[in-house]
């Protein structure tokens, strides 16, 4: 048994909220309450499972032609670890990077046809529409990327090194090593027949990017220093700063050396790896190099969508993270607190591709919207005074709109049958297809790209700024979005109320978890995964890989869980 349940029933509440949790606390401490297993969560697992398998459409088409993604922001380990025998000394340290804001990325490398369409020239050799274009200088580059921004308002670039190594990891912590389906993925020396190929040829990586591995190698905006990596800032790093205007502008006599990344046809594997970095002469054209762009867009980092009863939606995109905890149980006990058995169902840590995007709540569901969907709200405490923030006993409070305060609070007490149900109606109205998250999903949402413990650090000091948890929620839930977001817009992903999830709870699951969209599935449906903590949480139960198991049957009395929704399929049924 969990800390987390003995939590729910022992922090210092007002005496109103607390009047009932009390005589529910025998009732929390075991959470398990075992019964057959309805129709409508068969129709729940089902729903998701078909789900899940939907083609991600969230891809720019600019005016020429070029398909460009979206990379999310997010934290990665930059350069090679120590253990990998492929590596240059210039690809070390391995290093902590915080990219802060979002960007666009060409899927492909610039094709020729692409650069004549802008430049009105086409120096690449050999000649083809679709191989990517080479035999130009970094200056070149910068100016095919100022002339496109003029023409479509839009702030073209090249890549720095850190968001061209972020966006050829794909979310993945291992990109540093040689991949083992490398021949799919790349045109290098053991499958080109030594020449450059049409761009696209190969298989993309999570993100939606061809090419990043291979077929020629591509020219960064950063200048090129052995020594950066250990003096390297943590967030958005820029490379070294150029000692004249005339190395900026790649005008110096002698030549400028910039970074170039990627890896070519001509390349051995050992040279096609995500971390390999080359200095090249940034001056003089070359027929091995070419390059892809960037459109950095501080706006609206995030696609948001709002439903039929102002649900708003994030657009989450598809692509790979680490799931479960990079801490050893006895760790989180010792910095976090609570017990080192408690945590071992986060273990072991493992490769997770989600491999189509989808849309997010970016609040838990009101009390307000599961009203107005199922004329009815199980939340605790419906009513508050006004002066005091204390709740009111419904049967001896008359509702009105000064004590209706709590409309904007995430609904709990939810059973997961109710939250499938709510899912379920939702879509009939809409027309689209609602349904919980995976865990999946919802920790790759909640990680937003990044692998710390919590979406901002290690540090558990700033999570007052992010949660309603035990230190600063005594007065019960808090109206939904009154925190700060994580890095992808979403709000009271740590504490507030704990949300369902699809998949069912069991603890030896992330053993023989599915590495591309997982599902867990049990012969006993009945206990189900909830995620996120709630208002008595410790910090150790509001991380990111924090999970509590719930009883999910019509018996089963859920205090504090409330729902966030997927919607899969908005871009089919069209979402205003």
């Amino acid at each position: 048994m969990r800390l987390e349940k003995a939590m729910r029933s022992s922090v210092s509440y007002s005496v109103e909220l607390f009047k009932v949790m009390t005589v529910c606390a025998v009732v929390l401490f075991g959470r398990f309450v075992f019964a057959d297993q309805s129709q409508a969560l068969n129709e729940g697992t089902a729903q998701q499972s078909q789900a899940v398998n939907r083609e991600d459409s969230k891809v720019l088409t600019n005016s020429v032609g070029m398909k460009l993604v979206w990379i999310p922001a997010g934290e990665f380990m930059m350069g090679s670890s120590e253990d990998d025998k492929f590596a240059e000394p210039y690809e070390r340290p391995q290093h902590k990077v915080r990219l802060t804001n979002g960007f666009w990325m060409g899927t492909t490398e610039v094709t020729q046809a692409q650069y004549e369409a802008v430049m009105g020239e086409n120096p690449g050799k050999p000649k083809g529409q679709n191989l990517p274009i080479t035999g130009v200088s970094f200056k070149d580059a910068m100016e095919f990327c100022e002339r496109l921004s003029e023409a479509e308002n839009r702030n073209y670039s090249l890549p720095t090194e850190a968001q061209w190594e972020y966006a050829c990891r794909g979310g993945n912590s291992d990109g540093q090593q040689v991949s083992a389906d490398l021949g799919e993925r790349a045109w290098y020396r053991e499958n080109s027949n030594m020449k450059m190929h049409a761009v696209a040829q190969k298989k993309a990586n999570a993100f939606g990017l061809h090419d990043m591995l291979g077929n020629v190698s591509e020219m960064c905006l950063d200048l090129y220093d052995e020594e950066y990596y250990s003096r390297s800032p943590e967030e958005d790093p820029k490379g070294p700063a150029p000692v004249s205007t005339e190395e900026k502008e790649g005008e110096m006599v002698g030549g400028v050396e910039r970074v170039l990344r990627g890896g070519l046809y001509l390349s051995s594997a050992d040279r096609c790896r995500c971390a390999a970095r080359y200095a090249y002469d940034s001056i003089i054209p070359s027929q091995w190099d070419g390059f892809r762009v960037v459109i950095n867009s501080k706006p609206a980092q995030f696609e948001v969508r709002t439903n039929s009863m102002g649900m708003e939606f994030v657009r989450i995109p598809a692509g790979e993270f680490m799931m479960g905890s990079s801490l050893s149980p006895e760790e989180v006990e010792n910095e976090y607190g609570g017990r080192a058995s408690e945590f071992r169902d986060e273990h072991p840590k493992h490769k997770v591709r989600i491999s189509k995007g989808f849309w997010l709540s970016k609040h838990e569901v009101t009390q307000e919207q599961y009203t107005e969907l199922m004329d009815s709200n199980p939340s605790l405490c419906k009513y508050k005074c006004p002066d005091c923030d204390a709740c009111l006993d419904a049967e001896n409070v008359k509702p009105t709109a000064d004590n209706w305060r709590v409309k904007n609070h995430p609904v709990d007490g939810v059973r997961f049958a109710d939250a499938v149900d709510f899912s379920k109606k939702l879509s009939e109205k809409d027309g689209q297809k609602y349904s919980l998250p995976t865990e999946a999903q919802w920790e790759y949402a909640c990680r937003a790209g990044t692998e710390t413990v919590y979406f901002f650090g290690d540090d558990s000091e700033r999570l007052d700024e992010f949660a309603w948890y035990r230190e600063n929620s005594e007065t019960g839930t808090k109206e939904v979005g009154t925190k700060k977001p994580n890095p992808w817009g979403l709000h009271d992903m740590y504490g507030n109320v704990s949300e369902w999830c699809l998949d069912a709870y069991d603890p030896d699951c992330y053993s023989n978890a599915e590495a591309v969209d997982p599902v867990c599935i049990s012969e006993d449906m009945n206990v189900r995964v909830v995620r996120g903590g709630i208002i008595g949480s410790l910090a150790q139960g509001c991380r990111s890989a924090s999970r509590e198991p719930a009883a999910a049957d019509e018996a089963g009395f859920v205090l504090l869980t409330g729902i966030r929704l997927v919607c899969e399929n908005w871009d089919e049924a069209g979402g205003e």
